[in-house]
């Protein structure tokens, strides 16, 4: 229902994003964007609204995404298994955020964020093929604090870069895994 809404396109690049194109949405709030994905090497796009993100896909080469999203950054995705999967991954750290803020005191704050690791050390390992985990691998706390704050995490990050490069040995994406994965190992 964003008739006429500007949109904004962007690519990451590993550390940083690129604003692919601007779009408008017709009169029914719907728009189409085409984005060159090659063959082994999916990309990151993200819609934006303003400053708002609405939408975060994890595109493969030939996909056809649909999304449906509000302008609050509330979204779902369709048409691409690794949209949907990073579309679930970012509702899953949305609500471990707003427990961790809402968290009554030390035990319930750390009871969350231990539950939290948890489930995303077996999200990874069983998406171990996927780069929708790559965005898990760096998420925070706060900002300079990494929910994979352990020095054993590199074994998990090892793990998960081998089964990357696997898949997806092509990947501007792997490659820095593999670089965040050496220093951790150092």
């Amino acid at each position: 229902d964003a008739r006429g809404a500007k949109l904004a396109v962007h690519k990451l690049n590993v550390n940083t994003t690129e604003l692919l194109d601007s779009v408008c949405t017709d009169a029914k709030g719907h728009f189409r964007y085409s984005v060159d994905v090659k063959k082994g090497d999916p990309d990151f796009i993200y819609v934006f609204k303003g400053d708002t993100r609405l939408a975060s896909l994890l595109l493969e080469a030939g996909e056809k995404a649909v999304v449906e999203a509000d302008t609050l950054g509330s979204y779902s995705v369709s048409g691409s298994k690794g949209s949907e999967e990073l579309c679930e991954v970012e509702k899953d750290y949305a609500e471990f955020i707003s427990a961790m803020k809402t968290a009554p005191d030390t035990p319930s704050f750390s009871k969350t964020y231990i539950n939290y690791y948890r489930s995303r050390v077996s999200y990874v390992m069983g998406h171990s093929s996927s780069l929708s985990v790559i965005p898990v691998l760096y998420q925070t706390l706060a900002p300079g604090v990494p929910v994979f704050s352990q020095a054993t995490d590199a074994i998990t990050f090892r793990a998960i870069c081998d089964s990357l490069k696997q898949a997806y040995p092509d990947s501007r994406y792997v490659k820095a895994l593999e670089r965040e994965t050496l220093r951790r190992e150092n």
